[in-house]
């Protein structure tokens, strides 16, 4: 049998005892045997989605393969040395267990309930809050670039700064000077203009001047960023403008479901808790005091 060359990743794994035909194993180690039936077993555990990156590409299952014999390797010799035994290491798995069937069931649950018009729920909440539902403020701006790279930043700063003064005195216009003296690698592609420029999209020293830009003021003073100097000139001020209800569909229809769902989840947690119980008060207050006692 071809071996593979074993990379130990995180994946915890508990390996049922399965009976399998020897035409099912695809891989032995240190005697221990991996089936095709375990590993469906572990896919099924990766999202739908996720799953099908997977089952399309043989490397990534050979990765898979390989990482789950050496989990399994490793899970024989911790049983091998009765780790399962340990009172911490069953709680655990207890535990595990336990929350692994809820999680299933709530799923269950939710599947079980009546579909919501998630749409109609989204039309709702956008008409309730059309006021909140606005394009961001962008900007149009062309820019010429000092770089910092070859240079220091005090050099950079003043050649900028010799640049701009050029531009100021009308000896040069923004283009030209663009042309003739900027060091940015894109320049070929956009000739220095960089469109829709929103907020947290670029350096914080170059949002600030750029946004800061007015049609009657559009040239700014040399700008300084970890990139070079700059000097940027606004071509265009986008206004935030309100979105239509089809540019937001998507993204309330989600924020619709996600609520309907959380909603079905604390209504069945809710009644649950709602429901009578029985305490046994001395056995209670007995466990209590001797937990205090204990981990004072």
């Amino acid at each position: 049998m071809k071996s593979i060359k074993s990379n130990i990743l995180p994946i915890v794994l508990l390996f049922a005892a399965t009976a399998v035909g020897a035409e099912d194993i695809i891989i032995e180690k240190d005697g221990v045997q991996l089936s095709t039936a375990e590993v469906d077993s572990f896919l099924l555990t990766i999202p739908e989605n996720d799953r099908k990156l997977f089952s399309g590409n043989k490397q990534r299952m050979i990765e898979v393969i390989d990482n789950l014999i050496v989990n399994k390797v490793s899970y024989q010799r911790a049983l091998a040395n009765d780790i399962d035994e340990n009172p911490e290491v069953k709680a655990k798995i207890e535990q595990a267990t336990q929350r692994i069937i809820v999680e299933a069931w709530i799923e269950q649950y939710i599947a079980d309930q009546p579909e919501a018009n998630y749409r109609a729920i989204a039309q709702e909440k956008y008409i309730l809050n059309k006021d909140n539902y606005v394009s961001q403020e962008t900007v149009d701006v062309k820019h010429i670039l000092i770089a910092a790279n070859n240079r220091s930043a005090e050099q950079a700063h003043e050649m900028a700064n010799q640049v701009l003064q050029e531009i100021k005195s009308g000896n040069m216009a923004f283009d030209a000077a663009a042309q003739q003296h900027t060091e940015d690698p894109t320049y070929r592609n956009n000739k220095g203009l960089i469109s829709a420029v929103r907020r947290g999209a670029t350096a914080p020293e170059f949002e600030q001047a750029a946004f800061a830009l007015t049609p009657e003021a559009p040239l700014s003073e040399v700008v300084n960023t970890p990139f070079g100097s700059h000097i940027i000139y606004l071509v265009a001020k986008n206004e935030a403008q309100p979105l239509d209800f089809a540019d937001v569909e998507t993204q309330l229809i989600e924020e619709a479901k996600q609520s309907y769902r959380s909603t079905i989840i604390n209504n069945y947690l809710d009644r649950i808790r709602s429901q009578e119980v029985n305490v046994n008060q001395d056995v209670l207050n007995s466990y209590l005091d001797s937990y205090r006692t204990d981990h004072s």
